[in-house]
């Protein structure tokens, strides 16, 4: 591995908290990174997640603000919270995250969160780190719930996602619900498409 791609994952991860330091390195690093040579998702039986719309609606409003503040999909941002804590407001890790989308100590320091257990910082700081990741990863959802899930650090380790059983399911289960999501949505855009015509 290059020296180039070990500094810039280390900015990526670092716990330094302004979005001006992180932008600054990821631009200036940006050329030495090579895109991951893995295939993004391994090809295993699909995994059935049950979408939990009654569980949805109580954190609709700061969904739809930190999307739109943030230009990372409403369905993704979902997604993650539906894995990450079954939209659980209280949820704690093992390992030490908590709230919705389960923020580690150092990650809700770095966008701002100063309560985890707080709905609206805790979807705000989870969808500003998506934002981030988003960035790194050139808009790769796969790449990018694999460094939610398990670490920058470790899906460059293994150019593409890491071979770690929780983290391929949690993989599959972020695009088995954003692909139902987008099942829905067109959906209830159906009836309207037939008739206009």
């Amino acid at each position: 591995m290059s020296a180039g791609v070990v500094l810039a994952v280390a900015s990526l991860t670092a716990s330094a908290s302004p979005d001006r330091a992180y932008v600054d390195v990821r631009v200036q690093t940006r050329a030495t990174l090579e895109p991951p040579t893995v295939a993004a998702v391994l090809p295993v039986e699909p995994v059935t997640v049950d979408l939990e719309p009654s569980l949805n609606s109580k954190f609709d409003a700061h969904i739809e603000d930190a999307a739109a503040r943030h230009g990372v999909s409403r369905e993704l941002v979902r997604a993650i919270i539906q894995v990450e804590s079954g939209f659980d407001r209280l949820a704690v890790s093992a390992a030490g995250a908590r709230g919705l989308m389960q923020l580690m100590p150092a990650t809700a320091r770095r966008f701002g969160v100063i309560n985890r257990f707080d709905a609206r910082q805790n979807i705000f700081g989870g969808t500003r780190y998506l934002r981030a990741l988003l960035d790194y990863y050139r808009g790769d959802i796969s790449l990018t719930a694999a460094a939610y899930n398990a670490g920058a650090s470790s899906v460059a380790r293994y150019h593409g996602i890491p071979p770690y059983k929780q983290t391929q399911d949690y993989v599959r289960k972020v695009n088995t619900i954003l692909g139902a999501a987008l099942k829905q949505a067109e959906a209830r855009e159906a009836p309207d498409a037939g008739n206009g015509g």
